[in-house]
């Protein structure tokens, strides 16, 4: 089995390494966490896939070895097309993000408000994000931003919005580990199908 308690853990580590809870969450941030979750989602499933074949090379003949990994027919080919119909993919989505005035209507006390500019970039995502992940990563830059316009604020203020930051933080973190667990699910899936019908035949 893909180990995915393995993988959840290391995308709450990786998400604690680059977008870290009490400092300011940029777009560039979160664009470093998405780009090293792309090379280690991909590395997990390559791993998985050379598991199985060491795994059938001890239980099967050399002959049956050679047919489970024929270049057109065998394992390895199979998962390459599912995964070229799957594929983990990462592309850029142009996004805007301003704090919503409901921010501040929360506060106990009213105090000015601060002018926040707009934030305007391209966000990195992979193809298994759902439409829940972009809206806890734009809901944490638009709380990153309104940490950063009151930086010099009172401290309930910062804190107000530091606590805003760490639970959009915490949605994103496990968005993106459901969205890239279930992929990886579905790639063991498909492994399972393609090795029962191998086998079958041998």
């Amino acid at each position: 089995m893909i180990d995915k308690t393995a993988f959840a853990n290391e995308v709450k580590r990786i998400g604690a390494e680059y977008i870290r809870s009490g400092v300011e969450i940029d777009l560039e941030a979160i664009n470093r966490f998405v780009l090293v979750l792309f090379n280690r989602a991909k590395d997990h499933l390559d791993k998985y896939i050379i598991a199985q074949g060491e795994k059938y090379r001890k239980e099967l003949s050399e002959e049956q070895y050679e047919a489970f990994v024929d270049f057109e027919t065998g394992y390895r080919a199979q998962m390459d097309r599912w995964i070229g119909e799957h594929p983990l993919k990462m592309r850029q989505r142009p996004i805007q993000a301003f704090p919503e005035p409901k921010l501040w209507q929360q506060q106990r006390v009213r105090r000015p408000l601060k002018t926040v500019a707009i934030g305007v970039g391209s966000i990195l995502l992979l193809s298994p994000f759902t439409s829940a992940w972009v809206h806890y990563a734009v809901g944490l830059i638009t709380a990153g931003m309104a940490v950063r316009a009151y930086r010099k604020g009172s401290r309930e203020d910062r804190e107000f919005y530091l606590r805003q930051q760490a639970n959009q933080r915490t949605q994103l973190i496990t968005q993106t580990q459901l969205d890239l667990v279930r992929w990886l699910d579905e790639a063991e899936r498909a492994s399972d199908a393609f090795i029962t019908d191998l086998t079958k035949s041998l």
